[in-house]
């Protein structure tokens, strides 16, 4: 097991202590830097909260795109406390529409990635998971930043658990083997699904 059980327990006894206060503030900096720390001392994971609609949050604990992670997050929202007005992930939701987002590059420089400008082509394999190539134009970073950027928009389109369950490649090209095939980036949640 890759998270500290007793550590998990904890961690939802004080976010029950604290959820209405943090419901009415996502961004109280003091809770969210206790939140921060009581996660790091389950393990491994990253968090993300927000708004579900007008009554609602979430919270997720991110197996930072690990299947073998994932396994340790669904347990520890299983241990979750059951609060009126919140809903808890094991990993990080689709974010319809959040294609455009502010990362930092290789140089410490703040850069916008605009991925509904992107465009793929999928191909399916045996095991019925996918490779995809994904365009995205100029942006300035490091091919490893490149990456991260892609990680960031398949994970706000598809959810952190879609994305690990059916992507199994992900390769960022400069032009299409065949031409005619891409689409737009945006249409992903919907092609995937009429897949299936």
């Amino acid at each position: 097991m890759h998270f500290n059980h007793n550590k998990a327990i904890e961690f939802w006894r004080w976010f029950q202590s604290i959820e209405k206060q943090l419901s009415e503030n996502l961004t109280n900096p003091h809770l969210i830097k206790k939140l921060d720390s009581l996660v790091s001392s389950i393990g491994k994971f990253e968090w993300e909260l927000g708004p579900l609609d007008d009554a609602n949050r979430y919270l997720a604990i991110s197996p930072i795109l690990s299947k073998e992670l994932l396994t340790a997050t669904r347990e520890i929202i299983k241990l979750a406390p059951i609060c009126i007005g919140w809903q808890f992930l094991p990993a990080k939701p689709a974010k319809k529409g959040q294609l455009v987002f502010e990362m930092t590059n290789q140089y410490g420089t703040q850069i916008t990635v605009d991925a509904s400008k992107w465009e793929y082509v999928l191909y399916q394999y045996e095991d019925y998971t996918f490779g995809i190539d994904i365009t995205i134009g100029d942006i300035d970073c490091s091919v490893d930043i490149a990456y991260w950027a892609a990680d960031i928009a398949l994970t706000n389109i598809l959810g952190e658990e879609e994305y690990m369950e059916v992507i199994s490649d992900v390769k960022i090209v400069k032009t299409f083997e065949q031409t005619g095939k891409a689409s737009m980036f945006e249409h992903l949640g919907e092609h995937l699904l009429s897949l299936k």
